[in-house]
């Protein structure tokens, strides 16, 4: 079960949100608190930052992911009554580091922390589509082909 207690979406298009287990990573009575944290798309990543071509850096607002948090959706509203998922968290902040800087400098930590790299869904709709079964309307899951897909980072 998961459960999150406060779900607001920003009224600028430009937010989108991303969910993920709280910070303290403890469960209450069996329940894991989902924690919601606002994210910027940026323009560019730094040339620090190793972000493929299928990927997009974001600056993350008052929140962060952390690196245990990959895998988790980055979703973006559509209509008051659909959101899509637009990314899948790929790589998160070292939070103690963060925590720490937080702590020294607590008035403009928003402003310090980017480096939080999502890969980008719309490069993988057909191969979402054929394992699990969700597909853009005009798909025909039936008569895709399985292909051997190979990633290197």
């Amino acid at each position: 079960k998961f459960h999150h207690k406060k779900f607001v979406w920003h009224k600028s298009n430009d937010y989108v949100i991303a969910f993920t287990l709280s910070a303290n990573r403890k469960e209450e009575n069996g329940v894991k608190h989902l924690k919601v944290v606002r994210l910027k798309r940026e323009r560019f990543c730094d040339p620090s930052i190793h972000a493929g071509k299928d990927s997009y850096c974001m600056q993350e607002i008052e929140q962060f992911a952390c690196r245990g948090d990959s895998g988790s959706g980055v979703m973006q509203k559509a209509s008051p009554r659909k959101d899509y998922v637009m990314g899948v968290l790929s790589r998160g902040l070292d939070c103690d580091v963060i925590q720490q800087a937080m702590k020294r400098h607590l008035k403009r930590a928003d402003d310090q922390f980017r480096g939080t790299v999502v890969t980008d869904t719309r490069n993988y709709l057909d191969w979402i589509c054929l394992h699990s079964g969700v597909c853009e309307k005009h798909i025909n899951r039936w008569r895709m082909k399985k292909h051997r897909i190979v990633m290197i980072y």
